[in-house]
């Protein structure tokens, strides 16, 4: 089972294409949008888009699988001392659905 939802990260791409379509960070900025030289298109990014793309280029970065839990899983199956009991499955498939619901 992959646990994994990353789209409650901020949607880069979204904020991207409105700092291209404007030419300005937002209408919040302080910085004055300066003219590029001769016809070339110039984006300033503020700082805290900086951050976020430090954020998301880690986030990309880091695996989404456990790789020594799925080990060890593994092995407890393959040796059959791997017990879930039915109840414990239920439990953990409301939680997930209600965490689902609330993110």
């Amino acid at each position: 089972m992959k646990i994994s939802d990353k789209n409650h990260i901020v949607d880069l791409n979204a904020y991207m294409r409105n700092v291209n379509n404007s030419g300005k960070v937002g209408a919040g900025s302080k910085e004055p949008v300066k003219q590029a030289p001769s016809g070339e298109e110039r984006v300033q990014l503020s700082e805290k888009a900086r951050d976020i793309q430090k954020v998301k280029k880690v986030l990309d970065s880091v695996s989404d699988i456990r790789v020594e839990k799925v080990a060890q899983l593994k092995q407890s199956i393959e040796d059959g001392t791997y017990d879930v009991t039915g109840e414990e499955v239920a439990r953990k498939m409301i939680r997930e659905s209600l965490l689902d619901e609330i993110l």
